[in-house]
């Protein structure tokens, strides 16, 4: 089984080498600007590079501190973008990295272009040096070598070259010239006459008009520079939340659609918690796990007949009728896309409530179905399959919008179920992880099938709805399973009917439809594992999640004696956590107020997590001890 190359090990010199002692993160020393979408093809990955390359650098060498992640409601090729798929998203979008490339073909503002983000990061990270313009965005105007006549007072006929040596300026004051809003500081030049000679600077005045026709005139302020290794002026993370598109209720319009900063992702206790949604035979989901057995849900995947992936993380995936880019935020309802995707044979689809306030899910949602496949012709033996879950926003006015998607192999499973089960084994080496081998599945049995779906920020609106889809096929995103056991360390790739077939142990098998059954049982409870954002505004379905409680830390840095004071005494649990989620301590308050000793902490941001005993209600917090 090859594995990415991520994952590949190198020797002491930076070489690959099997089993090596060093990941190969350890020799990447370069600050790294991590830019990505939700619905980027590459976000999985783009965030696991991230992780690890925070995790190998050495912090004394300042990398580690360099490494930024920014993730947008984008797709690939949508970067910086207002519109991806269906959805056209608020101008706040453009508020961090700062350029619209919506304008790219046509003239982009030179002014607002020089104070984005991503100009600020290659000034900072180029050898700042305000003296020598090192860094910063500047213009160069090299020494001229042509001599121009000129009539001076006083010394008379004579010739002058401007400038006389190389001039360097930072590029906002050169605008600024040309716009008029601003002069020319000790221009150098060279004079020339018959019994003169001489070089000087002078200083040009602002001419308080545009020199190019059609340019706006108008200060042009000096760009801010950013400083990238400091987390309180550039955090670690930023990733936009998405919210509802729809004005049916007045709550909503200001729901979501902001860029959320933190330290780490995904994000840890407290701020979300772990909270698993139910899939019922009867097609509906909640918070109740199956009291009985329910039965089944049967479908049937057809390898040549796939359900298409109608938005979501493609890249040059085109939809049926050929004619948009099908990525991001899809309106899979819409007639055109409908049949191909949703309202057809072979899709299960669950629906919760109405959701009641908000709900906001932040994180990587984990799946758990309990299933099992009978391919056509076979009663008993080995083969493989794949099963898909893809999380969509019911809208009010039946408006059905994709959300985030996950899969997993039959033959990966148990692989699958390691990564979410042992989360350690994405960032230790050796990845134990990987040694885990692929194994083809048992007709007609019951397997459990575990595994972390693709990451997700996103806000559902009040009235809105919670949709599961399950299918085993989202073509062309991904291959279609044919349904045939695999060889170990071998695998099939084919096109729906294109009539290949795959020899297995010697015997040559063509793809076969399959019946797949979705089981809904106490002893097989099919279900989400949703990552509800606790902090703020946040609520699940008919259940208001708003914690009461509420609480006030201080002093705010501390050093010595912190107070955590709720606002109702009761009995609580207190949990102190560092800021990459380790659990620092857990203390007993009785009343309203606890005082706690923090001489033994390191300097630096720690999480407060306080649980009302008798209400079950929390809230969370955030100190800094000096």
């Amino acid at each position: 089984m090859e594995m990415d190359i991520s994952r590949a090990r190198v020797d002491s010199n930076g070489e690959g080498e099997l089993n090596g002692p060093l990941s190969r993160y350890t020799n990447m020393e370069v600050p790294a600007y991590h830019l990505s979408g939700w619905w980027d093809i590459f976000v999985d990955g783009q965030i696991e590079t991230w992780a690890y390359m925070r995790r190998f650098l050495d912090p004394a060498k300042g990398n580690k501190q360099l490494q930024k992640l920014v993730i947008g409601p984008w797709a690939h090729q949508t970067m910086g973008q207002f519109t991806t798929g269906d959805r056209t998203y608020p101008q706040n979008v453009m508020d961090l990295i700062g350029i619209n490339f919506d304008n790219v073909t046509g003239d982009i503002p030179i002014g607002e272009f020089l104070k984005s983000e991503l100009i600020a990061w290659f000034r900072y990270n180029l050898n700042y040096n305000p003296a020598n313009y090192i860094g910063e965005p500047k213009a160069v105007i090299p020494e001229s070598h042509d001599w121009q006549p000129v009539n001076l007072p006083i010394i008379g006929a004579a010739q002058i070259r401007v400038p006389s040596s190389e001039v360097r300026m930072p590029y906002n004051e050169l605008l600024a010239f040309l716009n008029g809003s601003g002069g020319i500081s000790s221009l150098p030049i060279e004079i020339q006459a018959t019994n003169y000679h001489n070089t000087t600077t002078v200083d040009v005045p602002a001419s308080g008009s545009s020199l190019i026709p059609g340019w706006p005139t108008g200060s042009i302020s000096q760009i801010h520079l950013h400083n990238f290794a400091d987390e309180s002026d550039v955090a670690n993370v930023r990733f936009y939340v998405v919210g509802p598109n729809d004005d049916s209720i007045a709550s909503n319009r200001t729901l979501g659609n902001y860029w959320f900063a933190a330290d780490t992702f995904p994000l840890v206790e407290p701020w979300v918690h772990r909270e698993k949604w139910y899939l019922h035979q009867n097609g509906t989901l909640n918070h109740s796990a199956p009291v009985v057995d329910e039965g089944y849900n049967i479908y049937v995947h057809d390898p040549d007949d796939p359900i298409r992936c109608i938005g979501g993380e493609n890249m040059i995936v085109r939809t049926p009728d050929g004619e948009r880019n099908s990525q991001g935020q899809f309106n899979i309802k819409d007639p055109r896309y409908a049949p191909y995707t949703v309202d057809r044979p072979g899709v299960l689809q669950y629906e919760s409530e109405p959701v009641v306030d908000s709900l906001c899910l932040i994180g990587f949602p984990v799946a758990t179905l309990y299933a099992k496949s009978n391919p056509g012709g076979a009663l008993n033996g080995p083969t493989d399959t794949d099963f898909f879950v893809r999380v969509i926003d019911v809208y009010p006015d039946g408006r059905e919008y994709f959300v985030e998607e996950g899969c997993v192999n039959a033959r990966a499973r148990d692989y699958a179920r390691a990564l979410v089960e042992h989360p350690d084994w994405d960032h230790n080496y050796p990845f134990k992880a990987d040694s885990i081998p692929f194994t083809n599945i048992d007709i007609g049995k019951i397997y459990e099938y575990k595994f972390r779906m693709l990451p997700m920020a996103y806000t559902f609106g009040d009235g809105h709805k919670v949709k599961i889809l399950i299918s085993s096929s989202l073509y062309t995103r991904w291959q279609v399973n044919p349904n045939l056991p695999i060889n170990d360390g071998e695998f099939f790739r084919r096109k729906p009917g294109d009539g290949r077939t795959y020899v297995f142990n010697g015997v040559e098998m063509s793809p076969r439809v399959a019946v797949q059954r979705v089981a809904f049982a106490p002893e097989y409870p099919t279900n989400i594992e949703m990552p509800v954002y606790q902090g703020g505004y946040s609520t699940s379905v008919q259940e208001n999640m708003m914690p009461q409680l509420q609480l006030v830390i201080y002093p705010n840095p501390v050093q010595n004696a912190l107070n955590i004071y709720m606002s109702d005494p009761s009995d609580y649990s207190v949990s102190i956590y560092d800021i990459e989620g380790k659990l620092i301590r857990t203390l007993a308050a009785n009343g309203d107020r606890l005082t706690m000793n923090v001489n033994d902490l390191a300097a630096g941001s720690y999480i407060v997590n306080v649980l009302d005993k008798k209400t079950d209600e929390k809230r969370s917090g955030r100190f800094v001890k000096e």
